[in-house]
């Protein structure tokens, strides 16, 4: 802040267009919603004010955050939208945990959830809902299906462009 010249206290920061930012809409609506950034590989990184501690603080917050919704997620449908590397790591961490803390309680695990993952990357002409292919069948070796079908629940792959896929998702859920 010293650096930047910035007043103590809080800084309001103006969001000029906020009916365009799925974040400001979950919040709006008291959806959770997560980020999960990552230090190096997100633009903000290269910013002048990047500051890892507070990235941290909020990666913390985030994660016991989606642990939350995890804990609430039998019956219920996640969303990985364009995550083929962080998305299926965070979600098996938090199912993890989450699966544990229920057992050592006395519950059950998490179940009865439907998982759709949607990216660009071809989906290796695999029905995922028919369970993991073989080793010899080359989307065996697509980590971001396998891990999430491994999950429990029914994994379902779509190939998309991301943002196509936020708009035509809000669009059908607008009607």
């Amino acid at each position: 802040m010293r650096s930047q010249g910035w007043p103590a206290g809080r800084i309001s920061v103006e969001h000029r267009w906020p009916q365009a930012s799925i974040l400001a809409a979950a919040f709006g609506h008291g959806v959770p919603l997560t980020v999960h950034p990552g230090i190096g590989y997100d633009i903000i990184s290269n910013h002048s004010v990047f500051s890892g501690s507070a990235l941290g603080r909020g990666a913390e917050w985030d994660f016991k955050l989606f642990g939350g919704s995890v804990e609430a997620l039998d019956g219920g449908v996640v969303l990985s939208i364009g995550s083929a590397i962080m998305g299926p790591q965070v979600f098996e961490k938090s199912l993890s945990c989450v699966n544990n803390l229920r057992l050592q309680s006395g519950r059950g695990v998490v179940a009865g959830h439907t998982i759709y993952v949607v990216d660009l990357q071809d989906g290796g002409g695999w029905d995922w809902s028919h369970g993991e292919p073989p080793k010899s069948h080359p989307a065996y070796y697509l980590r971001f299906c396998k891990s999430f079908s491994r999950m429990g629940g029914a994994m379902h792959y779509v190939q998309c462009d991301n943002a196509l896929f936020v708009r035509h998702l809000h669009h059908q859920l607008a009607q």
